[in-house]
């Protein structure tokens, strides 16, 4: 006799999401109700979750996405498959999988879709941060057996991200490139050693000297420190091979003034990639003109995309990264 399914979980909410800051809240709920599994849908049981800084902005309310109210929080998980609906094809029980961040357009066309603002997990519809979850098998990946529970929650929106930035756009990274990567968080970190993989060279900047120690360790051949150098976009062109600019520049911070320092340290027909924003409301403030990436003949595009904590420790690895604290991705344990 095949085991009963779960119909509820447990695990966090956004609530006043978007009305004052003060307002939202994040709440544990001991009854949240899982559905039913539909012909196509697949029954997941979580055992680790990210998180991811959108995820923070989502909650205070900065992040210009889709937020319901009473929603799952988190974008980033990786679990078992418990259960599977009758036209599943691509999972079984048993399955280790993790989550795509748009839940359509992946499988067999176009990712994210037109539409995929409305099936994101974590905002527009349940997220990671609970103990089960169902979604659709085409918003699913299997995980390499090679991953742990925790390293595969740590992947998916960082290092598919950042692989996007170097690969997916007009001009592919190459042995003897050089990147420039802001900030020294998740996305950051995936950045510094996917491009060291690839055969490229390494400029970073970070807020710190222990951080900056911590990029060095990982590879990284320049490290500068953004808040002693305001010119920085400057001193990485000096910084790289031959001071003729960076062939990739992935922007972190994604305001006017970081726009700015990308440009002078991208190299011509280089490429910026814009990752997130750290404050939204400095990111609509007037920035440099079409006309600065022109004169360089370079590529700006927008793509989209630690510490281990429990479950019951949200509110807490929230603060943590709000606070900026963090190095590389937080990874919370859900069973």
């Amino acid at each position: 006799m095949a085991a009963e399914l779960p119909t509820t979980t447990q695990g966090w909410e956004l609530h006043n999401v978007g009305k004052a800051p003060e307002k939202a809240r994040l709440t544990w709920n001991t009854l949240q109700p899982l559905g039913v599994l539909g012909p196509t849908d697949v029954l997941v049981k979580f055992y680790a979750a990210a998180l991811n800084y959108s995820d923070v902005a989502l909650l205070e309310g900065l992040a210009p996405r889709i937020v319901n109210e009473g929603v799952v929080p988190g974008a980033d998980g990786a679990g078992e498959v418990m259960a599977v609906g009758e036209r599943v094809s691509r999972f079984r029980v048993g399955d280790r999988v993790l989550c795509f961040l748009y839940q359509r357009g992946y499988v067999g066309g176009r990712y994210p879709s037109p539409d995929a603002a409305h099936t994101a997990i974590g905002g527009a519809v349940d997220g990671t941060f609970r103990e089960h979850g169902i979604f659709d098998q085409d918003g699913l990946v299997r995980m390499p057996l090679t991953l742990s529970y925790a390293e595969g929650a740590a992947i998916m929106g960082t290092y598919v991200t950042t692989w996007n930035c170097l690969t997916g756009g007009a001009s592919p990274l190459r042995p003897g490139g050089c990147v420039l990567v802001q900030g020294s968080g998740a996305a950051s970190v995936s950045a510094v050693q996917l491009a060291l993989a690839a055969g490229a060279s390494v400029i970073a900047t970070t807020s710190s000297d222990e951080k900056a120690a911590m990029l060095k360790d990982l590879g990284a051949s320049h490290v500068i420190n953004y808040k002693q150098d305001q010119q920085w976009g400057v001193t990485a062109k000096k910084l790289s091979p031959g001071g003729l600019g960076c062939t990739h520049v992935i922007d972190i911070i994604g305001d006017a003034d970081s726009y700015s320092q990308s440009l002078e340290a991208v190299a011509q027909g280089g490429e910026i990639d814009v990752v997130g924003c750290m404050d939204l409301s400095k990111a609509m403030n007037p920035g440099p003109s079409l006309l600065s990436a022109l004169i360089r003949k370079c590529t700006i595009r927008g793509v989209e995309v630690g510490s281990r904590m429990q479950l019951e420790e949200v509110v807490h690895a929230y603060q943590h990264v709000s606070s900026q604290k963090h190095f590389g991705k937080v990874v919370v344990r859900v069973l």
